[in-house]
């Protein structure tokens, strides 16, 4: 079951610390430290997208094969960015690895795109540490 947390300062879908495995299923508290919780942004209807620390991944899900793309933007404190792009739509989560520097900080914000356009997006996130 993948395990959602609201976190303080939730955003207008929520911002959440998700647990990637299995199927979405009722809030659940897990613990910041586990390598495989991912913190971001979900909207059951649209798509998901998180940051997951222990790695350096950036996760992201497009659940509805609707022709809008999803993808992550991200920043770091410290100048870099990028995004993350959804390839398979409904096809389960997939990740980018990004190699990043321990101890700063990131956020990111959940996209949603029509023709390479973003339409609607989500964040950003609070500051994350890396």
């Amino acid at each position: 079951m993948r395990k959602i947390r609201t976190l303080a300062g939730a955003g207008l879908a929520g911002i959440a610390l998700l647990s990637m495995s299995g199927t979405a299923g009722a809030a659940e508290t897990a613990s910041p430290g586990a390598a495989a919780e991912c913190y971001g942004f979900w909207d059951d209807s649209r798509g998901v997208g998180c940051f997951q620390p222990y790695g350096d991944k950036i996760g992201v899900e497009d659940t509805k094969k609707d022709g809008i793309g999803v993808q992550v933007y991200w920043e770091t404190d410290y100048g870099r960015d990028g995004i993350c792009r959804d390839k398979n739509s409904g096809g389960g989560m997939g990740y980018c690895n990004y190699n990043m520097k321990e101890g700063q900080e990131v956020r990111i914000w959940l996209q949603f795109t029509d023709n390479g356009s973003v339409i609607d997006e989500i964040g950003p996130s609070q500051w994350l540490t890396i």
